[in-house]
């Protein structure tokens, strides 16, 4: 489950003033916040439940305050910020007159809002493998974005965090500009890709 019985140590107080989409928020001093471990469909390019991605994390954050927690133990906001200068964050609110806790970054994923994200194999989040648990559940109950989910075969590669569009049905091609010099290519389900914790490639299925 998303909800908690207590806040995380070190969880810092801020107040929400605006909701982008459903995984990128701005603070009441001007600094945008990326949630962590998780990516949600894009409004730009119109893709399926965005909106209601969107929706979610406006419902429990927009003009509220909000709490947040960082994966790095400094809670210097300067040393959690990604190379766009956004916070990197997992977002907590409170629930049930603070008797409970929701972590948005779960709860986006157990909606079926957000798939569990993480740039490299190196990089994961300290809850990556209850995100891909999370993922898994909401897909078998089909629930979001899972509900026109369609199984299809992807390539990866082994050490790969991606996967990557089949050029043509069952054989381990691709036009992907990351796969050109990739030996060793392997075709596997998209379900499988998901619950390896992998995400799709942002160049091939942009």
């Amino acid at each position: 489950s998303p909800i908690y019985p207590s806040l995380p140590s070190g969880a810092q107080k801020f107040y929400c003033t605006k909701v982008y989409d459903g995984d990128t928020l701005t603070l009441e001093d001007g600094t945008r916040v990326r949630l962590l471990g998780i990516d949600t469909p894009e409004l730009k390019e119109k893709e399926a439940f965005a909106l209601e991605a969107k929706d979610y994390t406006k419902r429990y954050c927009h003009g509220k305050h909000i709490y947040l927690s960082f994966e790095s133990d400094n809670n210097n906001n300067d040393d959690n910020k990604d190379h766009y200068g956004r916070l990197l964050a997992f977002i907590w609110v409170p629930l049930n007159s603070n008797k409970q806790w929701l972590c948005i970054n779960e709860g986006l994923v157990a909606s079926g809002l957000a798939h569990a994200y993480s740039p490299s194999k190196s990089k994961k989040v300290h809850n990556y493998d209850k995100l891909l648990a999370l993922q898994k559940i909401a897909r078998a109950n089909k629930k979001g974005k899972w509900k026109i989910y369609k199984q299809y075969n992807v390539i990866i590669t082994p050490n790969g965090s991606a996967f990557h569009k089949c050029k043509r049905k069952n054989k381990a091609e691709s036009d992907c500009k990351h796969l050109s010099r990739s030996k060793h290519l392997t075709i596997i389900p998209s379900s499988v890709g998901y619950d390896r914790g992998l995400h799709p490639c942002r160049n091939c299925f942009d």
